[in-house]
């Protein structure tokens, strides 16, 4: 094999690398009070990970004419976040494992005017948004000021972010939401909140929302990096070898007298 055979397969990986790719969605807000070592005076950002594995046409989710509901709330459902971070929050996000209802996580997009949300978010005219990550009787693996948190939860409705053509068919929601990329301010007052175990609540005003996607390699792109790796080490340490072996047949010539 030789190298440029090697650079071509390095390539190929990194077309599949770029070629697979995740939904996130972050909010920028401000804390109406201080509270869990939040200010007032500063922004904050919280990303909730979509998970490119939900199966969402099949089990956990729900839709109709004007929403769409993607949600987990029994273990057996495919959980809806991979991943939620943010500032002020540390530990790692665990989905949660219980087998009772109300363990669940939520991404929400409706038409406006849904009867689904809109009479939850005061003022929502325009097609409303919602995310949320918790449990109701357990903890995520989050903590603030070292207290568990147990539930995150923003809605919204946003400037510019139409839902169109939903129907009473769950689409698959990466690639429903590949077609609204961008960051969109909020049109009114809306809040969000983080929770914790013992009912401590930090209060948020939304300023913005943010939809992006990032690439991600599948765990076959990861195997064959590793392999492509490892059979370029081999090229390379055959190449010095053979190189060395020459160099001992045909030393170079002594410069002392």
């Amino acid at each position: 094999m030789n190298f440029r055979l090697l650079f071509l397969t390095f390539g190929l990986l990194a077309t599949a690398v770029i070629g697979h790719a995740q939904t996130t969605f972050t909010i920028n807000a401000t804390p109406t009070a201080n509270s869990l070592g939040y200010v007032t005076t500063q922004t904050y950002n919280f990303t909730f990970t979509l998970n490119t594995a939900t199966n969402a046409g099949t089990s956990g989710g729900a839709a109709s004419s004007d929403y769409y509901d993607w949600y987990d709330e029994f273990t057996f459902h495919p959980a809806v976040w991979t991943n939620v971070v943010g500032d002020g929050l540390a530990g790692a996000w665990q989905n949660p494992a219980s087998a009772i209802a109300d363990n669940a996580s939520h991404l929400i997009a409706t038409t406006p005017n849904s009867t689904f949300v809109s009479p939850h978010i005061p003022g929502a005219s325009g097609g409303s948004f919602q995310l949320f990550a918790g449990a109701d009787q357990t903890n995520i693996g989050l903590t603030a000021t070292g207290k568990s948190v147990k539930s995150i939860y923003f809605d919204g409705d946003f400037t510019g972010l139409n839902f169109s053509n939903i129907t009473g068919t769950l689409p698959d929601p990466n690639s429903y939401f590949a077609n609204h990329l961008g960051t969109y301010a909020t049109s009114q007052t809306f809040t969000g909140w983080i929770r914790t175990t013992d009912f401590d609540n930090a209060f948020f005003t939304i300023n913005s929302l943010t939809i992006a996607t990032s690439a991600v390699p599948e765990p076959s792109t990861y195997a064959a990096i590793a392999g492509a790796a490892m059979l370029g080490l081999a090229v390379w340490r055959r190449r010095r070898r053979q190189t060395r072996a020459v160099f001992s047949r045909f030393p170079l010539p002594s410069s002392g007298k």
